[in-house]
């Protein structure tokens, strides 16, 4: 048998900064999309890479939230995994 799992996805610290992650690329790349897609496009493809990031970061967060009931562990396990994002964002750049 099958469990279904109610889940209400709640605003958290780790999901506000993966959206707002996610709408300033998108933003960044509407504003300079003649540099993004100049010599080949890899910088489109490349801005296309830190969407999918953002959007792994939500996934995470979907996650989080299914494992972690209560508010506060779910705020302490979303920061620290944007902490190792952030990490992991700089050391990769």
């Amino acid at each position: 048998m099958v469990k279904t799992i109610k889940l209400k996805y709640r605003l958290g610290i780790l999901n506000t900064a993966a959206l707002l992650y996610i709408a300033g690329c998108i933003i960044y790349t509407a504003i300079n999309y003649e540099g993004a897609v100049a010599g080949e496009g890899w910088g489109l493809a490349y801005m296309i890479v830190l969407v999918g990031l953002g959007l792994t970061a939500l996934v995470v967060d979907l996650f989080l939230q299914i494992i972690f009931k209560r508010k506060n562990y779910q705020n302490i396990a979303g920061s620290i995994a944007l902490l190792i994002y952030i990490i992991l964002f700089f050391l990769g750049t």
